[in-house]
């Protein structure tokens, strides 16, 4: 066993605040989709800092094993969380399993050494270093580019954000590549324990200015340093307790993580459905006002009628001559009816096809949502271009569509506190598809959001339900079209739905 020096007290302390930053991110990271990779990383970096130092308190080659595995599984994450941060997770997809596929065998390779002598001597070794840098170099030399073109596309906040992400990676990614070139045989310092520290506290700040970790207080975040840095010293306390017995320390270090997993059980779960029961609750509001108000109108009409035939029998005059309000009665009760059958197949998106003139539609839609603007220094119009004529089209199923992305344009606007503010209606007939699009000169999204728009129940709204997107682009399936989105910060967003002009209802 040998005394911890610097470097080791340097990974702890970085191992303790990468905990402690997963941590935050498992239960506060709601709605981000930075959330996820970086706690993710930051949980794999704990673990590899811990085995770091556990190589420190005894001479079994097991340790060297699993801290090169450890080492090995860093990179598939820290790739993640880039392609995540530039919003480039699903164009990403299959550099993303390459790179995954071949760090998960380096570490199956170094981990198997357990059980096959004769792959002792590669993990740690130069061989394994070279292996590393073979799979690193071009997994990540392509991040400079990503992050370069992220920014030129960025608004300032963002760009500012970019500058900070990028120094982070550097110092970590830099500081383990200069430990593997001094492994190989190269002159290069060993400052990877540095580089991961000063890393983490870059990513934290990060997190706090992404607002990857929702409602955040400084209570919040010593309690997290401080359950982090119990799971460290309970860990350093086994260690060196145990340090030459390898059975017994590997066990007293998987009763610390599972206690530490056990704290954190609760926790975790109770804030998780806390959202979800926030989600469900937000999706039943807005379902619920809508029907109230398609249903209201109805009930009134049979409620008068109702309410004059009782006062006529009760001057006690005869109501058989009052057909009228009988016929009215029923007429409301079917058109009741028809709302109800109407918002389950809605719920469904199920296109009923019929003659739609799209041009009229969009102006009638235009027409009320400027009246609904009024006040907000919102202009609506209506832009019709090209001939557009009649199509084959859900007119019911549009115009939610229509009228929820108009809806979402104003409140994007009214939220960035703009004094005056543009949403047009565009609808641009072709020779094969008409396209109906809403623009407007509003906050935009960033290149994370812009990815995930479309995404089921991805909201950046406190009270949102993340329906209206994703339902658009139901929408736009339904009709056998598709749905697009165009948007940058600080210039607006642009949603379009195009349809086929001749549509064939659906099997």
């Amino acid at each position: 066993m040998r005394a911890m020096g610097l470097e080791q007290w340097v990974s702890s302390a970085a191992g303790a605040l990468f905990l402690a930053l997963g941590v935050l991110c498992l239960v506060r990271g709601a709605r981000s989709p930075l959330a996820p990779p970086l706690a993710f990383l930051c949980i794999t970096l704990f673990v590899y800092d811990v085995l770091e130092v556990a190589r420190n308190f005894t001479d079994d080659p097991v340790w060297d094993f699993l801290d090169a595995g450890a080492a090995a599984l860093v990179a598939p994450p820290t790739l993640y969380l880039v392609a995540a941060f530039v919003g480039k997770r699903r164009a990403l997809r299959v550099p993303l399993v390459v790179a995954t596929t071949y760090f998960v065998g380096l570490a199956l390779v170094c981990v198997s050494a357990i059980v096959v002598p004769s792959l002792a001597w590669f993990a740690g070794s130069d061989a394994w270093a070279l292996a590393m840098l073979g799979g690193m170099l071009p997994t990540f030399g392509v991040v400079p580019f990503l992050l370069a073109q992220h920014a030129r596309r960025a608004g300032p906040e963002e760009r500012a954000r970019t500058q900070l992400f990028a120094v982070a990676f550097v110092l970590g990614v830099g500081g383990v590549t200069s430990d593997l070139a001094a492994i190989a045989g190269a002159v290069a310092p060993r400052v990877a324990a540095v580089g991961l520290l000063i890393g983490v506290l870059l990513l934290g700040a990060l997190a706090l200015r992404a607002r990857v970790i929702e409602r955040i207080t400084g209570l919040a975040i010593v309690n997290a340093i401080a359950l982090a840095g119990l799971a460290i010293l309970g860990h350093l306390i086994v260690l060196e307790w145990l340090g030459d017995q390898t059975t017994l320390m590997v066990l007293g270090a998987v009763a610390v993580t599972l206690a530490l997993l056990a704290a954190l059980r609760p926790l975790v779960s109770t804030l998780t459905e806390e959202r979800e029961r926030t989600r469900h609750l937000a999706t039943m509001g807005r379902l619920s006002a809508q029907m109230a108000h398609d249903l209201k109108n109805p009930l009134a009409a049979i409620k008068g009628a109702a309410q004059f035939l009782a006062e006529e029998r009760r001057q006690g005059r005869s109501i058989d001559e009052q057909d009228a309000f009988v016929s009215l009665i029923l007429e409301q009760a079917e058109r009741l009816g028809r709302v109800v059958d109407e918002y389950q197949r809605l719920g469904r998106v199920e296109a009923v096809l019929a003659p739609v003139a799209l041009e009229r539609l969009a102006q009638e839609i235009a027409t009320a949502q400027r009246a609904a603007a009024r006040g907000e220094g919102i202009e609506v119009a209506c832009d019709v271009r090209g001939e557009v004529g009649v199509t084959q089209a859900d007119q019911d199923l549009l115009r939610a569509a229509l009228e929820n992305l108009v809806r979402n344009a104003r409140e994007a606007l009214v939220a960035a506190g703009r004094e005056r503010g543009r949403v047009t209606i565009v609808v641009e007939g072709g020779e094969r598809e008409i396209v109906l699009r809403v623009e407007d000169d509003g906050p935009g999204m960033d290149a994370r959001t812009r990815e995930r728009a479309f995404d089921d129940f991805y909201t950046t709204k406190a009270t949102g339900s993340g329906l209206g997107l994703a339902y658009v682009a139901r929408v736009a399936q339904a009709h056998g079209g598709r749905a697009r989105i165009e948007s940058e910060e600080g210039i607006g967003t642009s949603v379009e739905l195009a349809l086929p002009r001749v549509v064939t209802a659906p099997r």
